[in-house]
């Protein structure tokens, strides 16, 4: 889930989290019914063996992977009835400010850091003049 949250987009991480839950339930029944299934026709041994031959494909997918950068989601609130495309672009401009979605009906910033990057004075200077 934490390798779910980290790659969605910044709007969109309940999104992708609701699509990741999903993938596991139907994993967990597909799974269930395809070992129920092996040790009916063939016995407790293909259960076993097919569990391994499952771990080894996922094994050789993992090894493919790149580990995602280390960034961390905010939420900043904000004034109603601001120009929100301006300010979109002041926070992307912020040292450390990867991903900026406003959420103009809640009146919301979600942004995605580089908290090792981040300037946190400027950003709460831009998030405070977007608030007056």
């Amino acid at each position: 889930p934490s390798l779910v949250g980290r790659a969605a987009p910044a709007g969109t991480r309940g999104t992708a989290m609701g699509v990741y839950s999903t993938s596991q339930f139907l994993g967990v029944f597909v799974g269930g019914q395809m070992g129920g299934a092996l040790y009916q026709w063939v016995g407790a041994e293909a259960v076993f063996y097919g569990c391994g031959l499952l771990a080894l494909i996922w094994l050789l997918v993992l090894v493919g992977m790149k580990e995602l950068p280390k960034l961390d989601n905010r939420v900043l609130p904000l004034s109603p009835g601001q120009d929100w495309q301006a300010l979109a672009e002041r926070l992307k401009s912020v040292p450390g400010v990867v991903e900026t979605v406003i959420v103009e009906e809640q009146a919301l910033a979600l942004l995605k850091v580089d908290a090792g990057q981040l300037d946190e004075q400027q950003l709460q200077g831009v998030a405070g003049a977007g608030q007056s």
